[in-house]
């Protein structure tokens, strides 16, 4: 028997973007184009970030394996990590910081460290080659390069030549005892910083909704990676549109929209790495 849905698209539509409602839509110019845009869209992946950190505080953010992490450990260690990009390495708003890693909680860490003080993430295929991974790096001019031990490893025999595109850092994430010439470890940097990190909370930073945010890549299947820039806008209205499917598929079948009710946390198994476009809706 065929399925009939409740609602048309259209009435689903209009109850979505109601005055008032997260979906809410408006029309602005933008870049010299008429759009329309969410109206109560977060203005900044850093707002987007508190207010979760607000909403879900002692809530556990990441699993892996044995380690749990929740919103607020996850932004002590951000503050932290922003303090050293700010004040060891000199990064500040729309400087690039690279991330090419395998899947780590400190990945996310590192991720959000880079938008409390409006940095440019710059996501990179792990999976690529020695010169894939180096065209990546220096073509986004990366600031501050973060890896894992395997990235770490390709990367060691071309490190003066990173330094010469101006990467002024690189921090290894999860090296316990190896180290490689020219490199630091993530956590003992982030041990050794004994500043003010909650001055980067307290500091106002005007952060826009057309100031730049992330670079992701396409795969190079059939050349280079190309590079493809996204405003805080376009990263974050990603999120709200996520979320507008399974609403809009709720109204479809005649039922209202409600808060979820109370009960054990939900989770999601990540098997895609961050470094796919995935990321922007389950960051």
């Amino acid at each position: 028997m065929d399925w009939k849905p409740k609602r048309t698209l259209e009435e689903c539509n209009k109850i979505l973007a109601s005055p008032g409602s997260t979906h809410e839509l408006e029309t602005r110019v933008i870049d010299g184009r008429v759009q329309r845009v969410y109206k109560n869209l977060w203005p900044s992946l850093r707002a987007f970030w508190l207010s979760s950190c607000h909403e879900h505080g002692i809530n556990t953010y990441v699993v892996y394996g044995s380690q749990r992490y929740t919103f607020l450990q996850v932004m002590e260690r951000a503050e932290k990590a922003a303090y050293v990009f700010r004040t060891v390495y000199g990064v500040k708003k729309g400087d690039r910081i690279a991330i090419c890693s395998r899947n780590y909680p400190e990945y996310l860490v590192a991720f959000w460290a880079c938008h409390l003080i409006g940095a440019v993430s710059v996501l990179i295929n792990a999976w690529l080659p020695q010169d894939g991974l180096l065209f990546c790096i220096t073509y986004t001019q990366s600031k501050v390069l973060i890896l894992d031990p395997e990235r770490a490893e390709v990367l060691k025999p071309v490190i003066q030549e990173l330094s010469k595109h101006g990467v002024h850092a690189i921090l290894v994430l999860e090296s316990q005892t190896k180290m490689w010439a020219g490199m630091s470890s993530w956590n003992s940097v982030l041990e050794d910083c004994k500043g003010d990190t909650g001055s980067i909370l307290r500091e106002a930073i005007e952060i826009v909704p057309e100031d730049n945010a992330t670079i992701y890549f396409t795969s190079g299947t059939t050349g280079r990676p190309k590079g493809v820039l996204s405003t805080q806008r376009q990263y974050l209205t990603n999120v709200l549109n996520a979320a507008a499917a399974g609403l809009r598929a709720t109204l479809r079948r005649g039922e209202d929209i409600k808060s979820p009710e109370p009960g054990p946390q939900k989770g999601i198994l990540i098997s895609v790495p961050f470094f796919r476009k995935h990321f922007s809706t389950i960051s």
